[in-house]
């Protein structure tokens, strides 16, 4: 059974630009990648500015998020009032930003094949989609072969599993196998319990240190379930193309579908809180 959650969702006015979200210590990073353009740039917020401008829930139609460079909105007013910093143009749909090991990496699509390498040095770029990283490496895919691999990209072991995604818990990893049932692993993903085994499209998310979130793509659903005690519910009647986790209270998600319920990519940020 499915509890319905008291959560509240409210659009984000000027973000609908946005197509991408990283978190990396004191600053969210934006993206504005999408596949019919040949270029794609990287943005920046300071993260107690953006919370504390969500924070402020009843005045509609704020600019603080409006893309900031003049090519894209031709609008002075709303680039002035824009709080969104722009970091680099890139020519290359960006995928992927994080941190590892005091290093920052990211990942482009380049010709349907995913490649990663430390950010803004001139160093190799290697065919590896980094899926995770924790304190004993980064867990990436190249083809259908799952490695974990150490901070300069040098493979340390492979694992004999077929995977989609997987987001990592203190003891346990919950993956997104390619038939799409979800599981609950050991660090070693070896099998321990199978959370979800309908075959729909769907991605998973970290919301907390018990559950995850599922989401959905043709039920048009978003459910969290708690890993220990697997009770459902029910967050949001969308499919999440992207989550992430702010601080307790606030999960920042970007939405396939638009409010007239068709596919948008453009569709604004919703703040789930």
């Amino acid at each position: 059974m499915v509890i319905e959650m008291a959560r509240k969702v409210r659009d984000l006015e000027n973000s609908g630009w946005i197509t991408n979200i990283f978190v990396i210590d004191d600053f969210v990073y934006f993206t504005d990648a999408n596949f019919n353009s040949s270029y794609s740039s990287l943005y920046k917020i300071s993260k107690i500015n953006l919370i504390e401008n969500l924070k402020n829930k009843g005045d509609f139609g704020r600019k603080f998020l409006a893309n900031p460079l003049i090519e894209y909105s031709n609008d002075a007013i709303l680039i002035s009032q824009s709080d969104v910093e722009f970091v680099k143009k890139e020519d290359n749909y960006i995928q992927n930003f994080f941190k590892f090991r005091e290093k920052i990496f990211i990942s482009y699509l380049i010709d349907q094949k995913l490649y990663t390498q430390v950010f803004d040095e001139n160093k190799e770029r290697k065919n590896i989609q980094v899926l995770l990283n924790n304190t004993n490496g980064m867990v990436g895919k190249v083809g259908k072969e799952i490695s974990l691999y150490d901070e300069n990209l040098k493979k340390l072991k492979n694992y004999q599993i077929d995977i989609l995604s997987c987001v990592e818990f203190e003891n346990n990893f919950i993956v997104l196998k390619n038939n799409f049932e979800v599981w609950l692993c050991d660090k070693e993903f070896e099998d321990i319990e199978c959370i979800d085994n309908t075959k729909e499209f769907k991605n998973i998310f970290y919301l907390n240190k018990n559950n995850v979130l599922i989401s959905y793509k043709d039920s048009k659903s978003t459910i969290a379930i708690n890993i220990k005690d697997k009770n459902k519910l029910q967050i949001i009647d969308n499919f999440l193309i992207r989550a992430v986790l702010l601080d307790d209270n606030n999960l920042l998600v970007k939405v396939m579908y638009d409010n007239n319920d068709n596919i948008n990519m453009k569709s604004l940020l919703k703040l789930i809180y």
